[in-house]
């Protein structure tokens, strides 16, 4: 099932939706990533990795807009800057 419509934010209409087989691979990525992250595993590349496909997935389409969803994005950015996640 596809969409039809698709309403880009202002500015990054540019950005491109990737295939079916690509937007599968990136959720599992996503996934993959977030439980990484929950356990603590590899924390720094997995929260970038999460902070990527997060942010490609959100910027897609502006009726996924959720104000805690721009707040995982931003968080997960940041969260890359930092050693969180070490003991």
């Amino acid at each position: 099932l596809s969409s039809v419509m698709v309403f880009p934010y202002p500015g990054l209409g540019w950005i491109a939706a990737v295939g079916p087989l690509t937007g599968q691979m990136l959720l599992k990525l996503n996934r993959i990533s977030a439980i990484l992250v929950c356990i603590g595993l590899c924390t720094r590349l997995a929260t970038a990795m999460l902070c990527v496909t997060f942010t490609y997935l959100f910027v897609l389409c502006e009726s996924n807009h959720n104000n805690h969803y721009i707040l995982i994005c931003h968080v997960t950015c940041l969260a890359t800057l930092t050693s969180w996640g070490c003991w």
